[in-house]
């Protein structure tokens, strides 16, 4: 701790000037000087305590290539995946016409290739999540949806398939039928039961994950 002397010794004496460059303060600001304001290594938590010097390691990648909220990296490791990583939207859709059931596809062609998942895509720049659902939605199953909400957020990570994605789950209503837009990217959609969905390997990470914390669009 700086000690700084009695105010009726800071005159604008030598004494004074001294005494404040001895603890390395600008006498004129009264604050650190910046030979004093060297770099300190961090300060980490590392299982529960405040650990001196530790640095957590991070793996460097080659530049990278982002698109929406998309960055995909190859790393220098090599042998190591290619990182997948951003912030997505899934939406859940509902429809009075189908109770108790959301619109899902069989993703191709991508992440979770052959995997159970809803509509969804990335976050683009300015962009509500309310709004990224219903520009996916429409884009994807050619759907109109109403009554968005946020439903949840996930974060998924696996780390074997370099895969790490933020998505917020986005539930709605639809009146019509949804239809195969993007068939290079979708097998195509169909109605599920949410009670009775394919089983948990089956699905898209972060579907398989909401489903674990039993989140339930349909309360």
């Amino acid at each position: 701790m700086i000690r700084r002397p009695p105010r009726s010794t800071l005159s604008s004496s030598s004494a004074a000037s001294d005494v404040y460059k001895r603890q390395g303060i600008n006498a004129e600001y009264g604050d650190r000087t910046m030979q004093d304001k060297a770099p300190k290594r961090p300060r980490v938590r590392a299982e529960g305590r405040a650990t001196e010097g530790v640095v957590p390691k991070r793996m460097e990648v080659k530049p990278s290539s982002v698109l929406d909220f998309k960055l995909v990296a190859s790393p220098t490791a090599q042998g190591a995946p290619d990182h997948h990583f951003g912030v997505g939207v899934g939406v859940v859709v509902t429809s009075p016409h189908h109770p108790n059931c959301v619109v899902l596809g069989k993703r191709k062609g991508s992440d979770g290739d052959g995997e159970w998942a809803v509509p969804g895509g990335h976050l683009s720049f300015g962009e509500e999540v309310e709004q990224t659902a219903a520009r996916e939605l429409e884009e994807e199953t050619g759907l109109t949806g109403s009554n968005f909400e946020l439903l949840t957020w996930d974060n998924a990570i696996d780390h074997q398939q370099g895969y790490h994605y933020v998505t917020a789950f986005v539930k709605c209503q639809v009146e019509t039928e949804p239809v195969n837009m993007e068939p290079d990217k979708c097998a195509g959609w169909e109605w599920r039961d949410w009670s009775s969905f394919p089983e948990p390997n089956h699905l898209f990470l972060g579907l398989r994950r909401i489903r674990a914390r039993k989140v339930n669009p349909f309360p």
